[in-house]
């Protein structure tokens, strides 16, 4: 193999014939002195390395992974941690059953039910004598011009007129008692059909020196005009009066009633009507 050396040689050489010979010796040695050059590179520059030619970087798609998110091979990745199984249902813990005792069973005991009220009846107007016993007393006795009266009914008393208050003003029914009529009694009950005006229950006694004027009163509270109704009025809110004025007295003797009445002196002029079913005198059961 040629060297460097002799490929210096071959070019000196070359220039000497040049001068000296022809032509085609000149070509002779251009030939070998080229293939000498080029062996003489191969050996002084020794293997060829090659170097890497740098290529435009190509876009590398995206795979939407953070890259704070360390990404783990099938080698190096974490074991998923195993999920607990759901607990099971804890079972209701079971409330202790009572056995009711022989006393406490409700069924073994009984509550008695309020006493009824006992009443007895004083007037229900359907006996015609009975109903003729009922007198009409209006202020006419006094110089008024109020007009009142009842009529009967198969079993209801009408008692209706028209008050004038320019002297007296009133119209009343009143009915006498048997003796002791109202004795077992704390209270009468009323059932009647009103017109919206107010109405007086009347009541008398013969306590031993009693003023034979005085009287006791309390309203009758009717609630809904046009309908039935029992209106109670007891014998602890009677009040005694003189001509409709209230005055001082004893308190009213039930065990001594004498007389019982309905009243119209409301002081309002004009009609009136006031339709009874049921009068009755009752007693409130104590409580013991």
């Amino acid at each position: 193999m040629l060297t460097a050396g002799h490929a210096l040689t071959c070019a000196r050489s070359l220039v000497r014939v040049s001068l000296l010979s022809g032509w085609l010796v000149i070509l002779a040695l251009l030939v070998s002195c080229a293939s000498a050059i080029g062996s003489a590179e191969v050996v002084a520059s020794g293997p060829v390395v090659s170097t890497p030619t740098e290529l435009p970087a190509s876009p590398v798609p995206s795979t939407n992974v953070p890259l704070s998110t360390p990404q783990l091979s099938e080698a190096t990745a974490m074991p998923e941690p195993e999920q607990p199984e759901p607990a099971a249902p804890a079972e209701p813990t079971a409330r202790p059953t009572v056995e009711p005792r022989g006393d406490d069973d409700p069924t073994s005991t009984s509550v008695p039910d309020a006493a009824p009220i006992l009443c007895a009846t004083i007037a229900d107007f359907t006996a015609a004598e009975e109903n003729e016993q009922w007198l009409v007393v209006n202020d006419n006795v006094m110089g008024g011009r109020s007009l009142g009266d009842r009529t009967f009914t198969d079993s209801t008393m009408v008692f209706a007129g028209a008050i004038n208050t320019n002297g007296g003003g009133f119209s009343s029914l009143r009915l006498m008692l048997a003796p002791e009529a109202l004795a077992d009694a704390d209270h009468v009950q009323v059932r009647a059909k009103s017109d919206g005006r107010t109405y007086l229950m009347t009541f008398d006694d013969a306590l031993d020196g009693r003023n034979r004027r005085v009287s006791f009163r309390a309203p009758l509270e009717f609630v809904t005009p046009g309908e039935w109704e029992t209106v109670t009025v007891r014998f602890a809110d009677l009040y005694p009066a003189v001509f409709g004025e209230r005055v001082e007295a004893a308190p009213f003797r039930a065990d001594l009633a004498t007389r019982i009445g309905i009243m119209q002196s409301d002081g309002i002029d004009g009609d009136f009507e006031l339709e009874v079913d049921l009068i009755q005198a009752c007693r409130q059961p104590k409580t013991p």
